[in-house]
């Protein structure tokens, strides 16, 4: 059975299936995945809510959407237009909700807490293990954007994918936004 929020159950919160997911896990056995969500038609309306647990989705915005909304623990959270290229992040201990009246085209990275705490760790930083992000917000950060595009043929490729691009790209991506975005656990909330 799944544990995290990509392929499956994360699709399930969006009332989509079988979506493009690669995955890979970092030397401790963490597990790390990309997954792709689409839809096409406008009128989507609320995305379910996603099982708590001590992670991140780092998503990087494919599409333009004008009008969404988001709710963190209940509360709506002020969002600006969606520009396709821009990252932002979702903890998962704060029950992330959507309104998506519009198409959208996101690609997530699932990153537990216990990846972000090994990633510090070998880069001789311990003590970091979240995040440090504005909620509602979406920036620019063109390694994250990058390492995307280069994942996009991965999960659409007819045949099957050599986990070694997976696991560089993953791990890279993941540790390349982790050393930009991270905090000490000490700063938390």
């Amino acid at each position: 059975m799944q544990h995290g929020a990509y392929g499956d159950r994360l699709a399930a919160s969006f009332r989509l299936s079988e979506p493009p997911t690669l995955t890979s896990h970092t030397a401790g056995g963490a597990r790390m995945a990309a997954t792709e969500l689409a839809r096409d038609e406008p009128g989507y309306g609320f995305t379910a809510p996603i099982a708590a647990e001590l992670a991140y989705l780092v998503g990087l915005q494919l599409r333009a959407v004008q009008q969404h909304e988001l709710w963190l623990d209940g509360r709506a959270v002020a969002v600006k237009p969606i520009t396709p290229g821009t990252t932002h992040f979702y903890d998962l201990e704060r029950n992330p909700v959507a309104y998506l009246p519009e198409p959208f085209h996101p690609l997530f990275f699932y990153m537990p807490r216990a990846a972000l705490a090994e990633q510090a760790e070998e880069l001789g930083d311990p003590g970091i293990d979240d995040l440090r992000h504005t909620p509602g917000e979406f920036l620019a950060d063109s390694v994250v954007h990058q390492f995307g595009l280069c994942l996009l043929p991965a999960l659409h490729a007819r045949n099957e994918v050599h986990q070694l691009f997976v696991d560089h790209v993953l791990l890279a991506d993941f540790r390349a936004g982790s050393c930009r975005h991270r905090r000490r656990s000490r700063c938390r909330r």
